[in-house]
């Protein structure tokens, strides 16, 4: 099985003047690491943190145009069980699933509204750890933005699914750490226990937020979490008192949290 992608670098504001092959090769390095690392994780159901180790998927070229720079590229499903998989989430769900995940990373908050990409989206307990490693290759994607002032649009057949811009790059790259830390009420909404990454809120239906751990957590303090994260897949919020440093944008908004120790009330 195959889905058909491609990039295309163009500007809003300046004559496009050709593509950097430094800058373009390396955005197109960073795209094949982000999409192979995502792809992954939504139809295998496993994080892998280098592209290399992805298993019945691959990533070709195919033929390029002439204009605006215009790079077509390949998913391809080559495995039986990658094939499978596939089928039982179906293309739309994995195009919804990996726009969510890229979105993610550069700050477009999009919704997962297919119930097979949500009931999929449920398994991936580790869902965070993939964000937070796609920021560097994001970045990558990233260089013809912030060296040759363009614009780049990933498309999945013919609709785009992301756009890379001064914004993102302003998401991706502004990250304010606030060196006093914070006491925040808090339940959990996702955890991996392994890596101690997850998503907090403040309240029950509220925004929730990625953290990381500040240092490796005990497996006493991964119980108070799972337990929080328990509770909350049962409807019931069970609020921890957690000690935080909050990361932020420029703007003062806040990107994720560090998180440090957190104790049940």
């Amino acid at each position: 099985m195959e889905f058909d992608f491609s990039i295309v670098y163009d500007s809003d504001s300046e004559e496009f003047d050709g593509l950097d092959m430094y800058y373009g090769s390396k955005s197109l390095q960073g795209l094949s690491e982000a999409i192979s690392i995502a792809t992954h994780g939504i139809v295998n159901k496993a994080y892998i943190s280098r592209s290399t180790a992805r298993k019945g998927i691959k990533i070709d070229f195919k033929t390029s145009f002439i204009g605006s720079f215009k790079q077509r590229f390949k998913v391809i499903f080559n495995s039986d069980r990658s094939v499978a998989n596939i089928h039982d989430l179906t293309a739309k769900s994995y195009i919804e699933l990996l726009q969510y995940t890229i979105g993610q990373v550069v700050g477009d908050n999009w919704e997962i509204n297919r119930r097979t990409a949500l009931k999929n989206f449920e398994k991936m307990y580790f869902s965070e750890d993939i964000t937070h490693r796609l920021t560097t290759s994001l970045l990558d994607a990233h260089l013809p933005v912030k060296y040759q002032g363009y614009k780049a649009t990933l498309y999945a057949a013919q609709t785009p699914i992301a756009t890379f811009d001064q914004n993102t790059l302003s998401y991706l790259e502004e990250e304010i750490t606030n060196p006093e830390p914070e006491e925040l009420t808090i339940g959990i909404s996702r955890f991996n226990a392994r890596t101690g990454t997850g998503r907090l809120v403040e309240e029950y239906n509220g925004e929730s937020f990625s953290f990381v751990p500040s240092h490796p957590f005990s497996k006493r303090q991964k119980g108070v979490l799972a337990r929080s994260l328990h509770g909350m897949t049962q409807g019931n919020f069970v609020a921890l008192k957690a000690e935080v440093n909050r990361v932020t944008l420029n703007n003062g908004a806040t990107k994720f949290f560090i998180l440090h120790k957190a104790e049940l009330i």
